[in-house]
C-alpha cells in the first residue's frame, strides 16, 4: 500500500496539507504516516514541549476520526521529529 508521508508543525499550513493529504490518500489507496516536528531549537523547554506534543496527539486524533469517517482513509499512529527537522525528516523519509 501507498504511504502519504505528512509533515505537521502545528501551523495552519500544516492543516491545509493534511486536507490535501486525505483527498490524495482516498484517490490513490494510500495511508497517511503523519509525523509531528517540533523545532527544538524554537522551543527550549520541555513543559513547552510537553504541551505542543499534546495538543498535537489531539489533533491527530481527531484528524484520523475525521479521515475515516469522511473517506475511509487510515492516519498511522504519529511519530515525533524533535532536535535537528532537517537532517531527521530526510532519515524519517529514507525509513
Amino acid at each position: 500500500m501507498r504511504r502519504i508521508q505528512l509533515l505537521l508543525d502545528g501551523s495552519e499550513s500544516s492543516e491545509v496539507a493534511a486536507k490535501h493529504a486525505i483527498k490524495m490518500a482516498s484517490k490513490c489507496d494510500a495511508r497517511i504516516v503523519p509525523v509531528e516536528v517540533i523545532d527544538t531549537r524554537r522551543f527550549r523547554t520541555s513543559k513547552v514541549i510537553e504541551t505542543a506534543s499534546a495538543g498535537m496527539d489531539a489533533y491527530l486524533k481527531d484528524l484520523a476520526e475525521k479521515a475515516q469517517a469522511c473517506c475511509d482513509v487510515t492516519i498511522d499512529a504519529a511519530k515525533t521529529i524533535t532536535a535537528n527537522p532537517i537532517r531527521d525528516i530526510l532519515a524519517e523519509t529514507k525509513s
